[in-house]
């Protein structure tokens, strides 16, 4: 399998958005891992893209997983935010 590294290319910014399946899949933040380490990607370079309804959703469960990708060192961005509300 080829890696970043193994491509001799420099690391830059991967930004994935992420799905509410995915996100409270219980082995979410390992599939994370194991795929940073497969790709050869430093996991500060991963920038997770989540909408605020999934994170509002189930608010407590999104609080640990959040908690656990900043202790891991990946990036989170919140999309949708202000949409559904009137100007």
């Amino acid at each position: 399998m080829l890696t970043f590294s193994g491509l001799g290319l420099e690391y830059g910014w991967v930004a994935i958005n992420i799905s509410p399946l995915q996100f409270n899949q219980p082995n979410f933040l390992t599939t994370i891992r194991r795929t940073l380490d497969v790709a050869g990607l430093p996991a500060h370079r991963l920038e997770l893209e989540l909408t605020k309804g999934m994170l509002m959703d189930e608010a407590a469960a999104a609080i640990g997983t959040l908690r656990n990708l900043q202790n891991s060192y990946i990036s989170v961005f919140i999309d949708d935010i202000g949409t559904g509300f009137p100007a």
